[in-house]
């Protein structure tokens, strides 16, 4: 039986409190052929990160690096990786026990190694309560490139801790983007899609996804929302060399930028439609649409961030 080796990545950074129970949840694994990878990201809490870390000796590899984010972090792991997939684990989130050996019968199945397998998990709290279910509405089977591209820019989302990557399309689209704090995981997905991969979704619930009040993306909501204007320009830039239909590229990325209200980049992308000779009445309509829709989700996103953090 074909058992490739499996590197799950911990990026870490002050992450004491949690990353305990993440490497216990990653060390408790079904699927036994794995290394786990702890990326301190220049920590400054005294040392108890590194504490925990070096606690669990040989059963994981620890490398330590100065502050640079968690997609340095995540490359710095990735670089130093020897496996066939690629698992991300964030310090502050759970696998199920048989995450890895999930997913890897998945992609294996598929005999496919030109997709990357999908699944969803559970909303917990700093106390492993369970908040809420989020499964990828129940979406299963494989969704080909131009199908996948419509999902993400329909901000139907991929949970990072959720996903098995073959090292053979990270070795195409290359590294995480270093310059993004949040929306490193968005950016990456889009990546992917554009050089023509496939995303096989699973129903299968296999992470927990930790919310507390910790969390930077809680607190950085200005950066967060200029990294929207950053993504949709970099998308733009981009789309142009995508292995996939192109034209097809650039409506899901125009109607990403009107859901989500980038008005700049939004008329920038209708420019490039009208250049390619595909903007008619239909495709208006579409764009016009995905502004309202776009404008009820982020109400619906605040309104139930606000219960949360509330309970």
């Amino acid at each position: 039986m074909n058992c490739p080796l499996v590197s799950i990545i911990i990026p870490v950074y002050n992450g004491s409190n949690f990353l305990a129970q993440a490497i216990e949840s990653a060390i408790n694994q079904t699927y036994k052929n794995i290394e786990i990878i702890v990326v301190n990201d220049g920590s400054c809490d005294d040392s108890k990160t590194e504490e925990v870390a070096l606690s669990y000796g040989d059963k994981i590899k620890y490398i330590s690096k100065p502050n640079g984010g968690s997609s340095s972090a995540l490359n710095t792991g990735i670089k130093n990786m020897t496996g066939e997939y690629f698992s991300w684990l964030s310090h502050d989130d759970l696998y199920f026990s048989d995450k890895i050996e999930k997913q890897v019968n998945t992609i294996l199945q598929s005999n496919d190694n030109n997709s990357i397998a999908v699944a969803s998990g559970i909303l917990i709290n700093a106390s492993n309560e369970i908040l809420r279910s989020k499964k990828n509405k129940v979406i299963t089977g494989t969704l080909k490139p131009q199908e996948s591209l419509k999902w993400i820019s329909h901000g139907k989302g991929i949970n990072g801790c959720g996903v098995l990557i073959p090292k053979a399309i990270i070795d195409r689209v290359g590294l995480f983007d270093e310059s993004f704090v949040y929306l490193n995981d968005l950016d990456y997905w889009y990546r992917i899609v554009l050089e023509n991969c496939n995303l096989i979704f699973t129903s299968d619930i296999i992470v927990k996804t930790r919310i507390h009040g910790q969390q930077v993306s809680v607190t950085k909501r200005m950066l967060f929302n200029n990294e929207r204007h950053k993504l949709a320009n970099k998308l733009l830039d981009i789309v142009s060399n995508a292995k996939m239909d192109q034209s097809a590229a650039l409506k899901q990325i125009a109607y990403f930028c009107s859901a989500e209200n980038l008005k700049r980049e939004y008329a920038r992308a209708k420019k490039m439609l009208a250049a390619a000779g595909v903007l008619n009445l239909k495709l208006r309509l579409y764009l016009g649409f995905s502004w309202y829709r776009g404008l009820i989700i982020r109400f619906l996103k605040y309104f139930i961030k606000k219960i949360q953090f509330h309970r």
